[in-house]
C-alpha cells in the first residue's frame, strides 16, 4: 500500500468521496477491496484515510451489478428516512 501525497490527490477518491457518489461501506469492500493507498488524516489522532484510484472507481461504477446495488441502497435509505419521520412523510 502506498502513501499518497496531497499533490496527487485528484487521482484518488476516499470513502467520503465515494459516499457522495452513492457508495456504501459494503459496496466499497465488495467492488474495490483493499485501498490503493493511504493518506495522512489532517486531524490530530485521526485514522489514515483509505484512498482508491479513480480509474478503479469509474470502472466499478460501469458494472450492472454496481448499479443494481446503488438502487437497492437508495431504496433502503428512503425506507429508513420514512421510518424516522412517518407522520411528516418528509424529514427535515
Amino acid at each position: 500500500m502506498n502513501f499518497i501525497n496531497t499533490h496527487r490527490r485528484r487521482d484518488y477518491a476516499h470513502s467520503g468521496d465515494l459516499k457522495k457518489r452513492s457508495w456504501t461501506e459494503s459496496m466499497i469492500r465488495d467492488f474495490l477491496g483493499e485501498p490503493d493507498g493511504i493518506m495522512k488524516n489532517h486531524y490530530a489522532g485521526g485514522r489514515p484515510v483509505r484512498m482508491f484510484l479513480m480509474t478503479r472507481v469509474i470502472e466499478a461504477e460501469t458494472q450492472p451489478e454496481w448499479r443494481r446495488r446503488v438502487k437497492l441502497a437508495n431504496k433502503r435509505r428512503s425506507a429508513a428516512k420514512l421510518a424516522r419521520c412517518p407522520a411528516l412523510r418528509v424529514c427535515p
